[in-house]
């Protein structure tokens, strides 16, 4: 029989707060989230889930305290005897699985002793953003410094490719240049054009548009991005591999804040494209700013689409950097703060607005302020992208007639999101897909 006490770190005469305290504290660290499926950390998760839901409730509480008692005595005394709990559930235990739970190229999770290497070991990344094994004839030509161990990347670089050489460059360019004169002489041909300016112009138009052509097709062009678990680079060259024309390269300690903003657009009821804006903030100072349109109503362009891409997949990872920070910052702070931001020619405005702990959720509109408890939410739902909240007081009686508390979170303007969402479920038990 599992002690559900033990497991949640709590005493045996813990009030309903404390236990809620307790859940919210042992969900963080073992959420799921923040380890992608290790199915130890998911048994760990399920057993504190189990605990939780036995001890919080007062009716199986107390038939799991009178079943305790009849097996092995007084709940009230300290339980020394080992066979007392579950071995499975001990602090040594944990510790000694945790200690190995670091570096590994081959698991996409990692440990503190990860997150506080900044810099980045120089090999090639195993996988692909959508956690496919690269093949070896990927060339990633340039490799960052300062995201820590690589979770992923793409490349359009192969080992093979080469520049063009100039005589290459010179005939490509020729044989578009010649086959857009052929083709205009012979529209001017077949239309009986005889004006010496008219057979110019026809002729003359598509051999530029072969010229324009065939250097678009001689460029060498190639980019790279990566994915680490402190950050994100992106590099490209021209003319060769070691002329990098552009270097990106963000870490997730000197960013504080990242919007996403989602535009559908319709035309007569029927979905027509999606554009996607993600801003990477230091407080309010820009460190990257990129957008993305598409026509995918899924919100699933092609590969191609690399600021989409890279974009999403790292505000995947700075959800889970600011979940690992989020004990931190909790018992520093006591509460988790998001801010909205207004953009003002082409400045972003801070605005604090939302704080969450465990078990509330303050909100500051304008000169107010509510407080949101565990249990006196009525209801939350999301409608075109913002979220409302009522407290149990709220009524609404008449159309134009309401009282009591209730708020209306832009989240188009709200920053972190992805990681307020998950904040919301941990420590208010709010839950959204």
């Amino acid at each position: 029989m599992k002690n559900y006490y033990e497991i949640l770190g709590i005493e045996p005469d813990a009030t309903e707060d404390d236990i809620k305290k307790a859940f919210r504290l042992s969900a963080i660290k073992y959420h799921p989230d923040k380890h992608f499926g290790d199915k130890y950390f998911e048994e760990k998760f399920k057993l504190v889930n189990a605990a939780y839901c036995i001890l919080v409730d007062q009716n199986s509480r107390i038939e799991y305290d009178v079943e305790w008692n009849k097996i092995f005595g007084d709940l009230e005394e300290k339980i020394t005897r080992k066979d007392h709990f579950d071995s499975n559930f001990t602090y040594r235990e944990d510790n000694e699985f945790e200690s190995k739970f670091f570096y590994s190229s081959q698991k996409p999770f990692y440990s503190h002793r990860d997150r506080e290497l900044q810099e980045t070991p120089q090999y090639a990344p195993l996988f692909n953003h959508w956690g496919e094994k690269i093949d070896d004839s990927s060339d990633f030509f340039i490799l960052p410094e300062k995201i820590g161990k690589l979770i992923s990347g793409y490349t359009t670089m192969k080992k093979d490719d080469k520049p063009f050489t100039k005589r290459m460059i010179f005939w490509n360019i020729s044989r578009r240049i010649i086959i857009g004169s052929l083709i205009g002489s012979l529209v001017a041909f077949a239309f009986g054009v005889k004006n010496p300016v008219g057979i110019l112009i026809l002729v003359l138009i598509p051999a530029l548009i072969g010229f324009e052509i065939g250097k678009s097709a001689c460029k060498f062009s190639r980019l790279v991005n990566y994915i680490g678990i402190n950050g994100f680079a992106e590099f490209e060259c021209e003319g060769n591999r070691k002329n990098i024309v552009r270097r990106l390269e963000i870490n997730f300690n000197e960013v504080t804040d990242l919007i996403s903003v989602t535009t559908v657009g319709y035309q007569n009821n029927s979905y027509m494209w999606t554009t996607v804006e993600f801003v990477w903030l230091k407080r309010e100072e820009v460190l990257l700013k990129r957008g993305s349109f598409h026509s995918s109503k899924e919100n699933n362009p092609d590969r191609n689409d690399t600021d989409f891409w890279l974009n999403t997949i790292a505000e995947k990872y700075w959800t889970v950097y600011l979940l690992d920070n989020m004990e931190l910052e909790l018992q520093n702070n006591g509460y988790l703060e998001f801010n909205l931001f207004n953009k003002k020619h082409d400045k972003y405005i801070k605005i604090p607005y939302i704080r969450l702990g465990i078990g509330y959720m303050t909100i500051f509109n304008r000169d107010k302020s509510f407080t949101y408890k565990f249990d006196e939410i009525k209801k939350v739902y999301i409608k075109n992208m913002d979220m409302f909240i009522e407290h149990k007081n709220y009524e609404k009686k008449f159309f134009f007639f309401r009282s009591g508390n209730a708020d209306k979170i832009p989240l188009q303007k709200l920053s972190n999101r992805l990681f307020f969402f998950k904040a919301l479920d941990l420590l208010l038990g709010v839950k959204f897909n």
